[in-house]
């Protein structure tokens, strides 16, 4: 929407994805959609169990373009991997953006693959 804004402040209920999974409150996911404004890593940091386990298969998230650099360190990239996702691509945007993020597509290896 044109001329939006993120200057109002809400107040919500705020939990991890482990502690979620762990009280029966929500199964754990086979697939997960992260879209936090830049705050992947500590909402990954609130998944870490569900990141481990085998029944998470892929993730998709919002990153910096230098992403999939090896040069460049990343902690979203770097947690992603010794979780066990060895395949991680980029998503081709098909709507016209200005930031300076890219959508990401981590899978979880198979024994198949």
């Amino acid at each position: 929407e044109a001329g939006a804004s993120y200057a109002r402040t809400l107040t919500c209920w705020c939990d991890t994805g482990d502690r979620m999974v762990a009280a029966g409150v929500v199964p754990g996911p086979t697939a997960m959609k992260i879209d936090v404004e830049g705050s992947e890593l500590e909402v990954l940091r609130g998944c870490a169990n569900i990141l481990r386990s085998p029944g998470l298969r892929a993730l998709v998230f919002e990153a910096p373009l230098d992403f999939l650099d090896p040069a460049v360190q990343h902690p979203v990239r770097e947690l992603l991997e010794a979780s066990g996702f060895s395949r991680i691509s980029r998503l081709e945007r098909r709507e016209p953006t200005e930031h300076r993020l890219a959508n990401y597509l981590a899978l979880r290896a198979t024994a198949n693959q």
